[in-house]
């Protein structure tokens, strides 16, 4: 596979992943009530982190990706990407301990201020792997770069 089809893989791969993921975390926003402690709760805190952290693994790996095929500007969007989606899934498990603990009052303040970050972070990366993708590779020669 050539270089730019692996580059083009590898973000629209990540894109996909990590909009999977956040798509699954506002889900148990959208029902965090039905989440709450109790005898019929769909899953507790552990069981959460548990499935949160497998789609985190799979994050990873195509944050990895991306950063390996890319330059220093396709990097640094990745590393934005990287924290902004950990700062979420470390919000996410708080809540979820704390409801496990039996604090229902959930801080949506912060939740809010972390998605709108990790969208922040989404676009810059798409923009900044639409400049890699769109620009043209230098063409080496004797003497250096043309």
């Amino acid at each position: 596979m050539a270089p730019r089809t692996r580059q083009q893989a590898a973000c629209t791969e990540l894109l996909d992943t990590r909009d999977d993921v956040v798509a699954f975390l506002k889900t148990f926003q959208n029902d965090w009530e039905t989440l709450q402690p109790g005898p019929d709760a769909p899953m507790a805190a552990r069981e959460a982190e548990e499935v949160t952290l497998e789609r985190a693994a799979l994050l990873r790996r195509r944050l990895e990706a991306a950063q390996l095929l890319g330059p220093a500007r396709m990097n640094n969007a990745v590393s934005c990407l990287r924290e902004s989606c950990q700062t979420v899934h470390d919000i996410f498990c708080s809540q979820a301990w704390r409801a496990d603990e039996g604090q229902v009052s959930v801080d949506w303040v912060v939740w809010q201020e972390a998605m709108r970050a990790t969208e922040s972070a989404r676009l810059n990366f798409h923009m900044a792997a639409m400049w890699v993708l769109r620009t043209p590779p230098a063409i080496e020669s004797e003497g250096g770069l043309r």
